[in-house]
């Protein structure tokens, strides 16, 4: 399962695509790597989750999905 934790947003997905997608939709964009306030580990700590991530994900399908999702399709079920 994996859990979205922007903001306290309490939405869960069972494949990291429908995360990505979820998260896409749903939440402000922000700079992904580079946060405010960010020391030198913070940022090498989130690098290594966009690598993690990028390993686990077809980032290509989560672009395709985004294209053609309705967002109104995101309800949290984890599905």
């Amino acid at each position: 399962m994996w859990a979205c934790a922007i903001e306290g947003c309490d939405y869960g997905a069972g494949g990291a695509e429908k995360l990505l997608a979820h998260q896409a939709d749903e939440h402000e964009h922000r700079c992904a790597i580079w946060a405010y306030d960010a020391d030198a580990d913070d940022v090498r700590e989130r690098e290594s989750v966009v690598e993690a991530v990028e390993a686990a994900v077809d980032v290509e399908a989560v672009v395709e999905r985004l294209d053609d999702v309705d967002p109104a399709s995101f309800d949290g079920s984890g599905g």
